[in-house]
C-alpha cells in the first residue's frame, strides 16, 4: 500500500523530532562520560547500548509510520536533525558540563581540605596514642602476674565481727 503524500510529510517531519531526541540522548551520555570518564570497555558497551536502543526507535518509527518500509527521506531528516543537535547544542552541553564539573571539583576541593587537614590531624594523634598504649601494653606483658597472698591458704572470714551477730 502506498502512503500519501500528508503521510510521507508527517513522516519526514516525526523523524526529524526522532534525530533531535537521539541527538539528546547522546549528549545526555557525552555528558556523562565528560563528568566520570569511562574506560575502553565501558566505552564500547555504552556506545553498543546506544546504538541497538537507536536502531529500535527506528524500526518503531518505521513500523508507525511507514508501514514498516525504509524510506530514505526519513533517515536523511533523522540524520540532518541528529547532526545539527550534536554539533551545536551538543558541544555547547559538553563544553559547559566541563567547565561547571572543574568549578565544582575546585569548589569541593578548597571546602574539604580544611576537613582533611582535620582527619589528618585526628588521625596521627590517635596513632600516637595507641603506640603509646601498645608499648605500655608490651611492657606490662613481660612483668609475670604474682598474687600477693596464695588463696587457697587464706580464710577471710575468720575474725570477721559482722558475721558473728
Amino acid at each position: 500500500m502506498e502512503l500519501t503524500l500528508r503521510q510521507q510529510t508527517e513522516a519526514f517531519l516525526w523523524s526529524f523530532v526522532l534525530g533531535i531526541i537521539v541527538a539528546l540522548i547522546y549528549t545526555v551520555i557525552s555528558v556523562i562520560r565528560v563528568i566520570s570518564p569511562p574506560s575502553k570497555i565501558q566505552l564500547f558497551v555504552g556506545d553498543v547500548l546506544f546504538m541497538v536502543f537507536s536502531a529500535l526507535l527506528n524500526f518503531l518509527f518505521a513500523v508507525a509510520f511507514t508501514e514498516g518500509n525504509l524510506r530514505f527521506y526519513t533517515i536523511f531528516a533523522e540524520l540532518i536533525s541528529f547532526f545539527a543537535i550534536h554539533l551545536t547544542l551538543g558541544r555547547v552541553a559538553k563544553k559547559t558540563a566541563h567547565i561547571i564539573f572543574r568549578f565544582i571539583s575546585a569548589i569541593l576541593r578548597k571546602i574539604s581540605y580544611p576537613v582533611i587537614k582535620l582527619i589528618n590531624a585526628f588521625l596521627s594523634f590517635l596513632r600516637e596514642k595507641c603506640s603509646v598504649m601498645l608499648k605500655k601494653a608490651k611492657k606490662i606483658k613481660k612483668v609475670r602476674f604474682f598474687p600477693l597472698h596464695c588463696r587457697y591458704k587464706m580464710l577471710y572470714n575468720v575474725n570477721d565481727k559482722s558475721s558473728e551477730r
